[in-house]
């Protein structure tokens, strides 16, 4: 993300149009095509990280909905028992941090394919 703002800068730094001589015009160029060059590499490697991680992410939140539905069942078997109050806890303990982790996730996610679009 880092690398894209920094892409993001150098872009916004390229003045065409303060151009005054051909040796600006000529670094100008220059400047443009390091900078496709660098985008380039950046979507080459985008592209690779998410050719690995793309089923592994799929996977996280896969397993997630599983094992939360498996906690709700126990917390309405646990309602119906009020002697088995420590699993209540403990499963509602470990749904609120499940959706807390969620959350974390979904939120940076979410900010990289912001930053990502800018």
């Amino acid at each position: 993300m880092i690398q894209l703002r920094i892409l993001s800068s150098e872009m916004g730094n390229l003045k065409f149009d303060q151009v005054k001589s051909k040796e600006d015009k000529l670094e100008c160029n220059r400047r443009l095509k390091k900078c496709v060059k660098y985008h380039i590499f950046l979507l080459r490697v985008l592209r690779r990280v998410q050719k690995v991680f793309s089923p592994i992410l799929l996977y996280h939140p896969v397993l997630l909905c599983l094992t939360m539905c498996f906690e709700t069942y126990i917390i309405t078997e646990c309602l119906r028992d009020m002697r088995l109050m420590h699993l209540l806890i403990k499963s509602v303990l470990y749904v609120m941090s499940e959706l807390l982790e969620f959350a974390i996730y979904c939120i940076s996610a979410e900010f990289v394919a912001f930053e990502y679009q800018y």
